[in-house]
């Protein structure tokens, strides 16, 4: 369930926004260098219908939305960099947690693609958090598993 390119234009608009270019001295390149469609296609790959639904929701909602609270008849994707980040403030800023979450789901999937892409800058000698985040994975799932000894389960079963 792939994005279309319409949607990835905006997907990359909001990224942008999220995430400008020389917001920082340490690392100033913004995401839109980064390859946005294809880490929103590997996104949908990996995901399930259900988290790629809503995040098109997501996406369909802000372009929607800057209609609303960007006084222009311009797309989201096409208005000015100022513009923009005000429609996801004041959606951030919403009394509806559905509205806040939305943003926090844009936000939050952004910050996977960025957090790729700048820590190599960041921490140079270091290797990929992948391995040690799968080794405590494994090592969870075996102590789930070979969890007979707990006292609960033991007294249930007495």
């Amino acid at each position: 369930m792939r994005f279309s390119r319409w949607e990835k234009r905006i997907i990359h608009a909001i990224y942008d926004t999220m995430y400008p270019s020389g917001a920082s001295e340490r690392l100033p390149e913004g995401i839109a260098g980064g390859d946005v469609a294809g880490f929103i296609d590997e996104l949908a790959d990996a995901w399930g219908w259900l988290p790629v639904a809503t995040l098109r929701i997501a996406v369909v909602f802000v372009f929607f939305a800057s209609f609303a609270l960007a006084p222009s008849l311009k797309p989201f994707q096409w208005l000015p960099e100022a513009k923009r980040l005000r429609v996801l403030e004041r959606l951030y800023a919403s009394d509806v947690y559905v509205v806040r979450q939305m943003i926090t789901m844009l936000k939050a999937t952004a910050g996977f693609l960025y957090g790729a892409m700048v820590r190599p800058k960041i921490a140079p000698t270091r290797g990929p958090a992948e391995p040690q985040a799968l080794i405590a994975l494994q090592a969870l799932r075996r102590a789930k598993t070979s969890n007979n000894t707990d006292p609960q389960t033991t007294e249930r079963s007495a």
